[in-house]
Formats: structure tokens, sequence, C-alpha cells
């Protein structure tokens, strides 16, 4: 990239990342060679990697609704598949020893709250002691909740919130808890009469 390629690539990043991390990303970009994209929400995944095929790029796209600290982490995250990918191309499973290893190295220089506020942190040294999918990890997600746009808004709700038997709505469709299990609630769709399993941190609007 050129000087001024990069700082047009920083104006655009800075945007969605901590400000303490925008120079950083742009040299991730620049070394690793890939196409960032920055997409709709998307209710089943924060973000994807996908490697090269003939003469394009490698691709790395994350939401567009998280907050930065969400953004970064879920980038970080994708930018280690990528390193993973180059040093052993398929022959490791996506989340194992060598995604992890390349998470922790990556993530590290961050862990300061210069870059993320003190609970957060907390629960990403936790998390990194044995790394996992982080959207998966529901103590992180939770704080991380904390600084979205609509934290405090009392229309909505997360599903933990409620109790077996309520009823909520959620994309325009009404449903009812039946079973809380242990990382799982089981809720019968009153419209379609399916039943879906929710995370608790499942945004919902109560009834």
């Amino acid at each position: 990239m050129t000087p001024d390629q990069r700082l047009q690539y920083a104006q655009v990043i800075s945007k969605y990342v901590p400000e303490t991390t925008i120079h950083k990303v742009v040299d991730w970009v620049e070394h690793y060679r890939f196409k960032l994209k920055i997409t709709r929400a998307r209710s089943t995944k924060l973000g994807d990697f996908m490697n090269s095929t003939g003469n394009s790029l490698h691709q790395i796209t994350v939401n567009h609704d998280l907050n930065p600290y969400s953004f970064f982490i879920t980038l970080v995250h994708e930018v280690a598949h990528l390193a993973t990918y180059n040093q052993y191309k398929h022959t490791v499973k996506p989340h194992g020893d060598e995604w992890k290893f390349s998470f922790k190295i990556l993530m590290q220089p961050f862990l300061t709250t210069d870059v993320f506020p003190t609970d957060v942190l907390t629960e990403l040294r936790r998390m990194l002691a044995n790394p996992t999918a982080s959207c998966t990890d529901v103590a992180l997600q939770r704080v991380l909740r904390n600084y979205n746009a609509d934290a405090h808004s009392l229309e909505f709700t997360l599903i933990e919130n409620l109790f077996e038997g309520q009823q909520f709505e959620f994309k325009e469709q009404r449903f009812l808890i039946k079973e809380i299990r242990r990382k799982r609630y089981l809720c019968l769709s009153l419209d379609t009469q399916k039943e879906y399993s929710f995370s608790p941190l499942a945004e919902v609007r109560m009834c």
C-alpha cells in the first residue's frame, strides 16, 4: 500500500475498531494480503474467513453492527484462521491447537486497558487461557454486550433474563420458552409450532 492508501484504509476502519488498534489492522491487511469486507448483520455468525482461490485474495468478513471491542476480537479471530491456513492449509482442525496458538499470539499485544475496558479485558484474558470461538463464550459476550449502542434499551432483553413459560418476540415471530437447559433455551414458535434452540444471549423483545 502507498501511504495515501494506508491513510484511506485507516480512516475507513476507524469507524469499527478501538482507536489504538487502527494501524495494526492496516498492517495485517497489507502483510496477510486479504480483503476485509464489512457485511450486514448475520444471526448465525459474527465473521468468517475464506481462503483465496485462483488469483483472488483471502477474504475476511465481519458484521457491521458489532461494537468496536466485539468487532476487533472477531477480526483477530479470523486473522488467526488466515495465519493458521497459511501455515497448515486444511490439515488441522478449525479451532484446534494451531488456531489457538495463532489467536493468542495475535491478541497478546492488545491485552491492555489502552484497548479494552477492564471488564472485557478480564473475560478476554480468562478465555485466552483456552481459546474458543469467542461468539460461543457466554461470559465474554455478556460483558461485550454492555458496549452495544442499545445495551440499555428497555425494548429488548436477553433471553437469559426470562423464565420458563414466558413469551417473547424474535425476528417477527412469537415464542414460548419450553425448557431452560444448561447452555441453551428450548423455545416453541407460537406461529409455526416448531421448536428452536436459543443462546442465552439472544436479544429478544418482550411480549
